[in-house]
């Protein structure tokens, strides 16, 4: 958690990210910002100030063998 003070309050912030790789995730901007956005929303389904790469996120979807 980053904290800043601003206007004599401290605010609090918190970053999550989604990570997508060309090309292992996607050769083009669309299928990139798909693949990184997908990752986002499960960065931000495990919690607070994460990091999920599309890779890490393809790993969890595909069916293990």
């Amino acid at each position: 958690t980053l904290e800043v003070e601003h206007g004599g309050r401290i605010v609090r912030t918190t970053a999550s990210f989604g990570v997508a790789g060309c090309p292992a995730q996607g050769d083009d901007a669309t299928a990139l910002f798909q693949a990184a956005d997908r990752a986002l929303y499960q960065a931000k389904h495990n919690g607070r100030n994460r990091v999920v790469t599309a890779g890490q996120l393809a790993a969890l979807e595909s069916p293990q063998a």
